[in-house]
């Protein structure tokens, strides 16, 4: 697909299948186009500069060659910093301010659905924190309140 104006997005790390999923699932959705796919953290950083996206979702749960998904995250934002970095992860608690402090503009479980998802990217390549409300969050599984993110990110170092 080569849609004009559509929300481009590079996804970072995860198995074959996890990605093929994601892209299905963003394949799907009207206004956003996948332009990459990549394992590894330094080839990560390499595709940003290259395929410009303007969303980059990185899988932080599953190896990543070359760095880690935190480091991967910092390093994509200092190279290309009018790109919008989403972290997906199973513990969400544990990698919130790690991926805040290392520039990402949201943070998902991997059991979002395909609204959640498409939602997400759509909000942070609008420059907004993608976030969720501790109620909404307390109602659906897999998901962790993050109302306080723009605050955490806004945090001097």
């Amino acid at each position: 697909m080569n849609t004009e104006g559509a929300i481009r997005v590079l996804l970072v790390g995860g198995s074959e299948a996890s990605m093929q999923d994601i892209s299905d699932a963003l394949s799907d959705g009207a206004g956003v186009e996948v332009v990459g796919e990549t394992v590894g953290g330094n080839e990560a950083v390499v595709a940003a500069g290259e395929l410009s996206p303007d969303v980059v979702l990185v899988l932080v749960d599953s190896l990543i060659a070359g760095m880690d998904g935190i480091d991967t995250v910092h390093a994509i934002i200092e190279t290309q910093p009018w790109t919008r970095v989403v972290v997906i992860t199973r513990n969400t608690v544990q990698y919130l301010v790690p991926a805040v402090k290392a520039g990402a503009a949201g943070i998902l479980s991997p059991e979002v659905g395909h609204d959640e998802l498409l939602l997400a990217i759509r909000r942070v390549h609008q420059w907004a924190s993608y976030s969720l409300s501790a109620s909404s969050a307390s109602e659906k599984p897999g998901y962790q309140a993050v109302s306080n993110m723009t605050r955490v990110k806004q945090r001097p170092e």
